[in-house]
């Protein structure tokens, strides 16, 4: 009898391990397609929906803005490093306040690895938003993450770093501990940025004499000023200019 019960208890250990080590396996499998294919998903409501926001919001706090280029997950394709294709039939989201972007495919959303993602496209129906991550132009590790074009061009591209800032005013008095009355709002920021497709080299558009001095062929432009260098409608103009330039 007691053979009996400890052969089973033994068949029941290794049935349990069996299974175990199976589920395993499986999960090192999922975990390495999705490492193969340049994922990996995130379970972090910080990451994904925007759980930060929500427990604010449940703290009684008012939210201004948003942390997302655009709030919906809409039409896009990923090109990556890895083998230089790109992804389509994906629907993409993305959070500039993380500078993350959030990929949907078969019914699956996960967030995509900065590092792995060459360049993304979102389509809103009327415009592409397109977007190269830093490192294909510096090759810097610490970069500015993605940029959006403004304009490219032969010569010279420009491009937009999309931020957004977070303000939080703070209630006083006998509200002060709830968070109610509080408020957190997340502004847009942006800078803008040249590079030049023979020097190599991305810079900041931030002084008009700074720039004149680095890129002569400015002169012949006509009069601006560094506030001028804040439009991105005259960031647009500048590229065709000096693209056009000899």
């Amino acid at each position: 009898m007691k053979n009996s019960t400890m052969k089973i208890i033994l068949s029941l250990i290794f049935i349990t391990s069996f299974f175990s080590l199976l589920a395993q396996n499986q999960s090192e499998k999922t975990a390495e397609f999705l490492k193969e294919d340049a994922f990996k998903t995130f379970d972090s409501n910080e990451v994904i929906g925007n759980g930060y926001i929500v427990a604010l919001r449940d703290r009684g706090y008012t939210v201004v803005g948003t942390t997302y280029l655009l709030e919906e997950l809409l039409p896009g394709k990923i090109k990556k490093f890895k083998n230089g294709e790109y992804l389509e039939g994906v629907e993409l989201r993305y959070n500039i306040f993380y500078d993350r972007l959030e990929v949907k495919a078969h019914d699956v959303l996960f967030a995509a690895i900065n590092d792995q993602v060459s360049e993304f496209i979102i389509n809103d129906g009327n415009n592409d938003y397109h977007f190269y991550n830093s490192t294909s132009f510096n090759g810097s590790k610490s970069s500015l993450g993605y940029i959006r074009v403004v304009h490219r061009g032969d010569k010279y591209s420009f491009f937009a770093k999309d931020m957004k800032v977070k303000q939080v005013k703070e209630s006083r008095g006998a509200y002060a501990s709830s968070g109610k009355g509080n408020v957190l709002a997340f502004v847009d920021r942006i800078s803008y940025y040249i590079y030049d497709e023979v020097g190599k080299e991305l810079i900041e558009l931030k002084s008009k004499k700074k720039l004149t001095e680095q890129f002569p062929e400015l002169k012949g432009f006509g009069n601006f000023s560094n506030k001028d260098l804040k439009s991105e409608k005259f960031i647009a103009s500048l590229g065709t200019f000096m693209n056009k330039s000899n």
